[in-house]
């Protein structure tokens, strides 16, 4: 394929960024210190706390965040993608159920937004954003963020 067309490409993705991650920690401690709070860690069973963060980039650079939830995907569409689309522009996103709707559908097709439609759900991804959101989520990590609005 002609690399002019990838020029003209937005990719876009999105992720869940967890207020607590369930990464398996494991730590040393001296035998009959079990319980002992410097050799224990915090957890969370109920109620996990997340966002979900939707980004679109361009080749040039140009790039839309904004959170994201099922139902508010068209709404971040619009908000985001029509900022940067342009009538040579071919929108990537991947196969999600959400991405694939009847409402998302329409509102592309009504906004005349070219789709690159053949990519599939959960499948091996050639994003160009997708090397990023190990490394945000690691940056996230190293915060330690209590809350939502600190995540």
């Amino acid at each position: 394929m002609d690399p002019i067309f990838w020029n003209n490409v937005i990719f876009s993705d999105e992720s869940r960024l967890k207020l607590f991650s369930r990464k398996r920690e494991y730590i040393r401690r001296p035998q009959g210190s079990r319980y002992n709070p410097k050799y224990t860690t915090k957890t969370v069973k109920f109620g996990e706390k997340s966002i979900m963060v939707w980004v679109t980039i361009k080749a040039n650079g140009t790039r839309i965040p904004d959170r994201m939830n099922s139902i508010g995907y068209e709404d971040v569409l619009k908000k985001g993608l029509l900022l940067i689309y342009e009538a040579h522009n071919t929108f990537h996103q991947d196969g999600a159920p959400c991405h694939k709707s009847k409402v998302v559908s329409s509102f592309l097709d009504k906004a005349i937004i070219c789709v690159l439609s053949d990519w599939q759900a959960l499948s091996l991804d050639l994003n160009i954003i997708e090397p990023l959101w190990s490394e945000l989520k690691a940056r996230v990590s190293s915060c330690k963020p209590d809350n939502i609005e600190a995540l």
